[in-house]
């Protein structure tokens, strides 16, 4: 019986891995030279490979999920409010679920490079197939958007860069508290880390099923949380 349990969580787990390897395939996420709307890279199977690594993951930060990308350190980022909301609720540094969307979407870090214990493979080349472009002074420009971001040699991410100032974006490291800030029961799409809200509370990086990588459709996703603001 005990083997049967155990070939059943198997077969879950694979099956949730392909279920998620489908989703991400047909989203900008999908960094292969598969018909990306955003990127094209030297690389045409490495779909799962450029966030993560089955052996010598990122330890740096608790709870990164076999990471293969390395970043800033969470002391790095400015964070909302000075480290206080309006409500008066502490706003801690990013957590791990912060940390791995920011290891790309800072600007900072070469989309292309991956790492394996604490070692950068070979970069792979990146190219932008929407217009966006590098500055000539490294920076990174985007839609008249100039993020400040530095140039680290293979592309740092072009579209949706938070820099290190997140003082002007949704809290992240902050304690869920039902009654502050109107909030209410965090609603069944939301994820909460150790009761803390991250970017993966509010998007899926393996969905985009609601636009930009959102876990509810964007007119309804603040009230799902803030029902009784």
């Amino acid at each position: 019986m005990k083997k049967v349990f155990i070939l059943l969580a198997a077969v879950l787990f694979i099956a949730a891995g392909t279920a998620a390897f489908g989703a991400i395939s047909t989203t900008p996420h999908n960094l292969t030279n598969t018909a990306n709307p955003v990127y094209t890279s030297s690389s045409t199977a490495t779909l799962c490979g450029f966030c993560h690594i089955p052996h010598g993951g990122n330890t740096a930060v608790a709870g990164l999920p076999l990471w293969a990308r390395q970043g800033q350190a969470a002391s790095f980022y400015s964070v909302y409010g000075g480290g206080t909301t309006l409500a008066g609720t502490t706003v801690n540094a990013p957590g791990a679920n912060s940390l791995t969307c920011l290891t790309c979407h800072d600007g900072t870090v070469g989309v292309g490079i991956t790492y394996k214990n604490g070692v950068a493979a070979t970069p792979y080349t990146m190219t932008t197939n929407t217009g966006g472009h590098i500055t000539g002074n490294g920076a990174l420009d985007w839609a008249g958007y100039n993020s400040d971001a530095t140039l680290s040699g293979y592309n740092p991410v072009i579209g949706g860069s938070a820099g290190d100032d997140l003082t002007n974006d949704h809290p992240v490291g902050v304690v869920y508290t039902v009654g502050s800030a109107g909030l209410g029961t965090a609603p069944s799409w939301a994820k909460l880390y150790s009761s803390r809200v991250e970017c993966a509370s509010c998007h899926d990086p393996h969905d985009m099923t609601n636009d930009p990588f959102l876990r509810a459709p964007a007119a309804t996703i603040c009230q799902g949380c803030h029902s009784t603001k």
